[in-house]
């Protein structure tokens, strides 16, 4: 028996994980097997869809600690040019991923500003796991030239997924429940396209104009507009289609059932 489990532990400590997932691995101090490995798998499929290289910031908000949340999965050095989070305000963190309390002073600050990418190629994603929330909210903000914000409410407009893209109108869709992967990509000049759970919802028209260069926060977009809902993935990056969001929604799906907390 002792000859068997040392012949399991070396074959745990054996196994090699992609570099990158690694990386993150090591500085944001994951230790449980279960967490390694779905962040492992993770970033595997997201080479091999060919997404790793469209993305600026992946947040996946595992291992329950404000340290280990802040962490670009993309870019996990600690520092403002690699995008780590800032926490800002009260949040909770737990194994189901971070939420903040609603409050104007509460938000994660990604030092990311949408001039750093293309005006025509962007996108933003949420995984929310709360059910409501009971003010207006906004999940990823910027409120300054060229409106950038996703909000998925019931109290905003109505029963309504918001979402602008380097674009100072709005659109709206309606929705029954705000629960699941909301993705909103912008890959040509003239339209959104918004997503949820893999699935295309509505391609508003919406021309864009010259991105700003005022820093992206999550949780609030305004004193006045914030959000706390329950996150469990974030990503900002360049536009996505829909093969590549349905890929996408794939892999963070898998990721959420590895970690025991999909919707």
């Amino acid at each position: 028996m002792i000859h068997l489990l040392e012949k399991l532990r070396q074959q745990q400590s054996s196994v090699v994980f992609d570099a990158d997932a690694q990386a993150f691995i090591t500085n944001a101090g994951i230790t449980d097997p279960t967490q390694q490995g779905a962040i492992n798998t993770l970033v595997v499929g997201l080479k091999a869809d060919s997404l790793w290289t469209k993305m600026k910031a992946i947040y996946p908000f595992v291992g329950g600690t404000a340290t280990t949340h802040k962490f670009n999965l993309k870019d996990p050095q600690d520092t403002d040019g690699a995008y780590r989070l800032t926490f800002n305000g009260g949040f909770n963190h737990s194994s189901d991923g971070c939420s903040g309390n609603g409050t104007a002073g509460t938000y994660a600050h990604t030092h990311l500003a949408p001039n750093n990418m293309a005006q025509n190629s962007v996108h933003m994603s949420f995984y929310n796991k709360q059910a409501n929330d009971t003010s207006g909210s906004v999940e990823i903000g910027l409120l300054s030239g060229s409106v950038f914000y996703l909000a998925i409410s019931y109290v905003l407009v109505g029963l309504d997924f918001i979402s602008n893209i380097n674009n100072t109108g709005s659109s709206s869709y309606a929705h029954s429940s705000n629960q699941g992967f909301w993705v909103s990509s912008r890959i040509v000049s003239g339209s959104l396209d918004k997503y949820k759970n893999g699935s295309l919802v509505a391609n508003p028209s919406a021309t864009s104009s010259s991105p700003s260069s005022s820093f992206i926060t999550l949780f609030r977009n305004t004193a006045t507009e914030r959000s706390n809902k329950l996150c469990a993935f974030a990503s900002i990056g360049d536009g996505l289609d829909g093969t590549d969001v349905a890929n996408l929604n794939t892999l963070v799906q898998a990721y959420q059932t590895t970690l025991s907390r999909q919707v």
